[in-house]
């Protein structure tokens, strides 16, 4: 009897705390209803701070992209949409490279599996390694529940001027070039 009480109180009280972190504990910024100008900044600020390696040892600094219109893509690859995705997004680099685009793809996975999956998928757009630090990435850039895959576009302003969480549909790469590209 004792057990079974002391037991019903561990159970409660866990309970009480997760109840009470749900509903007082921090919360994901929300976006402003119409985002401003600076908000959309910082945001691709975020991007423009970070460095991460490609299949070698060397950070490469992301700025290094500033001022160029980007599609920027977080995949894994045990994302199933990703491997169909990824073929999307190489036509699309293909056909708007001339116009300035660029296309970032950052792995959220292992080096090795990051650089299989972009030689399988024949992808020449570059290719990054960026794990746990990618996932804060896409956070940073608007994915608040840190879900894959995920895509932004980055104006040559360098701000985040659309994003899209989940599989996309058949027009969304074009729609995110033409956000990136205005």
């Amino acid at each position: 009897m004792v057990r079974a009480q002391r037991a019903l109180t561990i159970v409660l009280a866990v309970l009480a705390v997760a109840l009470s972190w749900r509903l007082f504990g921090p919360r994901p910024t929300a976006p402003p209803a119409t985002p401003t100008p600076a908000y959309l900044e910082a945001k691709g600020n975020a991007l423009f701070a970070a460095s991460l390696r490609q299949f070698n040892p060397t950070l490469v600094p992301l700025r290094l992209y500033r001022g160029q219109p980007l599609v920027v893509y977080f995949w894994a690859s045990w994302c199933v949409p990703c491997a169909e995705e990824a073929q999307a997004l190489q036509r699309l680099y293909a056909k708007r490279r001339a116009d300035g685009l660029v296309v970032l793809g950052i792995g959220v996975d292992q080096s090795d599996r990051i650089e299989r999956f972009a030689n399988d998928q024949q992808i020449d757009f570059p290719v990054f390694v960026g794990g746990a630090e990618g996932i804060a990435l896409s956070k940073r850039l608007g994915n608040l529940r840190a879900e894959m895959p995920f895509a932004a576009a980055v104006d040559r302003q360098g701000r985040v001027v659309a994003v899209q969480l989940g599989k996309f549909k058949p027009d969304t790469p074009d729609a995110l070039a033409a956000a990136a590209l205005r």
